[in-house]
């Protein structure tokens, strides 16, 4: 408890100074630290009074600090717990200045800082790239603790700042995993490193997936030099042939539009994905969900992050929306044969040289599978989470059993009729 009093102190210290220019807000904080000081090590009671103080005067942060020593003091306690979320949802986490100056300068000079309220961009993209992806970054953050405690469990808040790595070109974004992350494979668009505790990944309006898309857009870009070398090289009775160069360039223009305009599209909506995806998997390695160090199933680890990384056309998003991509992609797998038995998914572990179609199945079945334990078996699902977490090194298997039933084949059954079942997806852009 002296360590948390301490580090609490530290911070207002820290967050006094930056604060002189600002009088009110300078008051505050030195009546908060008043208030704080008379305060005994274990008075739960003088610390949920002086929080709501601190929300009433918009000290979110250290409304946030103080319900959590609550929560060390009293682990059970269910208002300060709500409390805690409501402060922390409104905080803006403190940008230490040395910190942000080495993560400036992890990469490389071209590379900028965005800061949102929970997150941290590190990017070579233009600033408002930077701030959309941010900004998908808190809508999952939020999306994610509202979610995760419907179903039963109790999600703490990072104890830092969250950093992303965003990068415009994908050479760059794979040149970063072999260098930082020792790491290469051929299907991975995005990556949380629970070593790092980084999330990284690139837009993917350059994504090799578009390398047909991007050799038409270099096509049509050279049809145009050329006809503007032709046309500068006409004479002046030559106007028929001026005519013709000029409705060539001008459908060469149009295409050219179109495709940009779509790759723009379909590139914006696919890095947004894996945004929240890779942010989910962050949060979920840094709530007490899962344990930075420890492996889980693949199934279990991909299909939650899956969980919040679609939006439908109203915005809408969450556990309980239709993944119209992963369904998609599901269908598709069903109709070839490609799905693998249930019972071979839950000891499914990609290879790194593995087919980008082998691992975007398991995807989608991992995604069918963890939407149903979601949204049809939710209490067992926290059951199954909150073991695994208290389990050293539990038997998976029997862990499984223990939550879901020992029936697989059944089970089987009963999630494939449940994605059978949903609508059918419209086709993406």
């Amino acid at each position: 408890m002296r360590f948390i009093y301490r580090s609490v102190l530290v911070c207002l210290f820290s967050l006094l100074l930056n604060s002189t220019a600002r009088g009110d807000a300078s008051e505050l904080i030195v009546d908060y630290l008043e208030r704080y000081h008379k305060l005994s090590e274990k008075d739960v009671n003088g610390r949920l009074e002086l929080a709501d103080w601190c929300k009433r005067n918009e000290l979110h942060q250290q409304r946030a600090d103080l319900l959590m020593e609550v929560l060390k003091l009293r682990p059970g306690h269910d208002g300060a717990y709500v409390d805690l979320m409501d402060a922390d949802q409104k905080r803006f986490r403190p940008v230490d200045r040395q910190w942000a100056e080495r993560l400036s300068g992890l990469v490389g000079p071209r590379f900028k800082l965005t800061h949102s309220g929970h997150f941290t961009v590190l990017s070579d993209c233009d600033e408002q790239g930077a701030q959309t992806q941010a900004d998908a970054m808190e809508d999952t953050y939020l999306l994610y603790y509202k979610n995760v405690a419907a179903i039963g469990l109790r999600p703490m808040p990072p104890d830092r700042r969250l950093v992303c790595v965003l990068f415009e070109k994908f050479d760059d974004y794979t040149d970063f995993l072999k260098q930082f992350e020792g790491m290469q494979n051929s299907w991975a668009g995005g990556f949380y490193s629970w070593r790092t505790n980084r999330a990284i990944f690139f837009q993917d309006r350059d994504n090799p997936a578009f390398k047909e898309v991007h050799a038409k857009i270099v096509e049509l870009e050279a049809s145009n030099k050329q006809l503007h070398e032709e046309m500068e090289a006409l004479g002046a009775g030559q106007t028929a042939k001026r005519l013709k160069i000029q409705d060539q360039l001008k459908h060469n223009n149009s295409l050219l539009e179109k495709i940009n305009a779509r790759l723009n599209l379909v590139g914006r909506i696919s890095t947004l994905s894996k945004t929240r995806h890779e942010a989910a998997h962050q949060l979920l390695f840094n709530s007490g969900v899962q344990k930075r160090g420890k492996a889980y199933p693949f199934w279990v680890a991909e299909g939650l992050a899956i969980m919040f990384e679609s939006t439908d056309s109203q915005g809408r998003a969450g556990p309980s929306l239709v993944n119209t991509y992963r369904l998609s992609s599901y269908r598709r797998c069903e109709r070839d044969g490609q799905l693998i038995p249930l019972a071979d998914l839950l000891h499914f572990v990609p290879a790194d040289n593995d087919a980008v179609e082998k691992v975007a199945a398991r995807y989608a079945q991992a995604w069918g599978l963890t939407h149903y334990l979601w949204n049809k078996q939710p209490r067992q699902l926290a059951t199954y989470l909150k073991n695994m977490e208290e389990k050293e090194n539990p038997d998976w298997d029997r862990l499984f059993a223990a939550c879901f039933g020992d029936d697989i084949n059944a089970l089987e059954v009963t999630v494939k009729a449940y994605v059978e079942a949903m609508p059918q997806p419209m086709a993406r852009p």
